[in-house]
């Protein structure tokens, strides 16, 4: 998820670009290696004390996807 703290230490916004990739060795059941891909970001508008958040990952090999997002308000 990209890093909440960016929205409350007067920035405004930021972008996440990652890449996860992982080898396990699991004994007689073989082994295996997973690797997947993330792109998101996080927007703090100061006039109005709103904050958005966007995490979008795609894991290789899959047909499997997973969103995260968050919405807040918050009063200073």
């Amino acid at each position: 998820m990209p890093l909440a703290e960016a929205g409350f230490l007067s920035r405004s916004s930021s972008l996440l670009f990652a890449y996860d990739y992982a080898k396990e060795d699991l004994g007689i059941l073989g082994k295996e290696s997973y690797s997947n891909w993330s792109v998101g970001g996080e927007y703090r508008d100061t006039s109005h004390n709103f904050y958005a958040s966007l995490l979008w990952t795609e894991f290789n090999n899959s047909s499997d996807r997973m969103v995260e997002s968050s919405l807040g308000y918050y009063r200073i």
